[in-house]
Parts: C-alpha cells; structure tokens; sequence
C-alpha cells in the first residue's frame, strides 16, 4: 500500500472510531504532523492524568487530571501503605 493510501485508510480509521478516543489516537500517532491527526493527539494527551510535584512526592503520588476535575474532585492520590486512591 503506497503512503499517500495509508494516510487516507488512517484518516477514515480515526473518523469511524468514534467516542473511542484511544483507538482514535493510536491510528493518529502514526501521523502526528497530519492536521486530521493533531487534535486527536492534543484531546487524548490533556485527557491524561499528569503526576503533580510536591514535597512529599517520594512518599505520595499525585496525579493531576483535568476530565476527572471536571467531573469529581481533580486530585486522587495513591497511598503507597495502604494502595489506596482519596480524593483530595
């Protein structure tokens, strides 16, 4: 298959994957310069949690998360002790 169909067969693939975002993104890394695959790629990558600095980071993992700030609290963390998940 010549490149220029790839591309096109990849197009169509991120279209029909409809609400599934991360199959979505999985078709669109293979051609991130594309302008069809770079808000794919920059809607999952915000949807990602992302770890949240702070002095007791060796202890305690924070993550932050837009979507779930959003919709609940923002901020869960991960006792290391217990394997638990809070809402801060």
């Amino acid at each position: 298959m010549e490149d220029v169909q790839h591309k096109e067969l990849i197009e169509i693939l991120i279209r029909l994957s409809g609400e599934n975002l991360k199959r979505a993104y999985q078709y669109a890394k293979q051609y991130p310069n594309e302008e069809f695959a770079q808000p794919i790629i920059e809607k999952f990558e915000a949807s990602q949690p992302k770890e949240v600095e702070h002095t007791q980071s060796g202890y305690i993992k924070l993550t932050h998360n837009n979507q779930i700030q959003e919709e609940d609290c923002g901020f869960r963390y991960l006792s290391r002790r217990t394997k638990d998940v809070s809402c801060i």
